[in-house]
């Protein structure tokens, strides 16, 4: 019940904090704000997981997470700071009302919709097979828990390298460089499927690392440019689900498939599946000559 709760406030969360930031960040910064927060938050995420362990070492797991949950609230308290410098929107509306608006501005936009559905599609088949399959590969294969620690190590050091790049990279095609930048996650996914050697797999994590940190730094800072203030966290709203609603399908799905194909056999269908996701939305017109005033 606690992680619904959690899950559940999670969801007001991010669409009301995404559409907050264009309204406290000028515009020409809005991509450098989105790269800092993504960078700080994997830098936190480093510090907090050897801070944890310190923590559970030293005063054991239940003081651990009491001192975890103070942090929350101290977040909270940050939080509130930032909405004083946001402007409050001057309108007054129903959830159904809401709804009907922000579906209106998804689908009046090829290029918004296209991309929402290449997103779901990519959920529904990397996550599943990279974090249910891919320890239980470098178990079997890789030499065991070193080998996937090193595997997640090259990932923060991708996810760091990717959110200093974002911070000066500019892009003419907004919607084609997010695209590309994910396209190194086919090659992880093959790698675990023909059995590469381990330094290969950790080169490849960090390459799709810093794909996913500069495909998402772009992608959000297109939206907060070309949606209407007004409307942007519906919109994010809209975004988030349509690019997990298929993640719970794809882990429900990937034990009994790779019991049936094998790891590695599984492995190579969500590569194909992926790279599906990621060509063809370039085929829409819309998609390729989009581009940022």
């Amino acid at each position: 019940m606690c992680a619904v709760v959690n899950g559940a406030a999670s969801a007001f969360d991010r669409p009301a904090s995404f559409g907050i930031l264009p309204q406290i960040v000028s515009a020409s910064r809005v991509q450098q704000a989105n790269a800092l927060m993504g960078l700080n938050s994997r830098l936190v995420g480093i510090v907090g997981a050897a801070l944890g362990s310190w923590l559970v070492n030293s005063v054991g797991a239940g003081y651990a997470l009491a001192f975890d949950s103070s942090t929350f609230l101290v977040a909270g308290v940050l939080l509130l700071t930032v909405a004083k410098d946001a402007p409050p929107l001057k309108r007054e509306s129903s959830p159904l009302v809401d709804f009907r608006e922000g579906w209106q501005e998804v689908r009046s936009r090829s290029w918004l919709w296209s991309l929402i559905l290449s997103f779901g599609v990519f959920q529904l088949a990397y996550f599943p097979a990279l974090m249910v399959l891919g320890p239980d590969i470098a178990r079997k294969h890789l030499g065991g828990a070193a080998a996937w620690a090193a595997i997640i190590t090259g990932e923060l050091i991708g996810g760091i390298i990717g959110g200093l790049v974002s911070l000066k990279i500019h892009a003419k095609r907004p919607l084609l460089l997010t695209l590309f930048a994910v396209v190194p996650v086919v090659l992880q996914l093959i790698g675990f499927a023909l059995g590469w050697p381990l330094a290969a797999l950790i080169a490849c994590t960090a390459f799709a690392s810093i794909g996913f940190a500069i495909g998402g730094t772009i992608w959000s800072s297109t939206l907060q440019k070309l949606i209407p203030t007004d409307a942007l966290s519906r919109v994010s709203s809209f975004d988030w689900l349509g690019s997990i609603a298929l993640n719970p399908i794809g882990y429900a799905l990937i034990g009994p498939l790779s019991a049936v194909l094998g790891e590695r056999e599984t492995m190579g269908y969500a590569a194909v599946l992926l790279s599906l996701s990621i060509f063809l939305p370039m085929t829409i017109p819309a998609v390729r000559a989009l581009r940022i005033p």
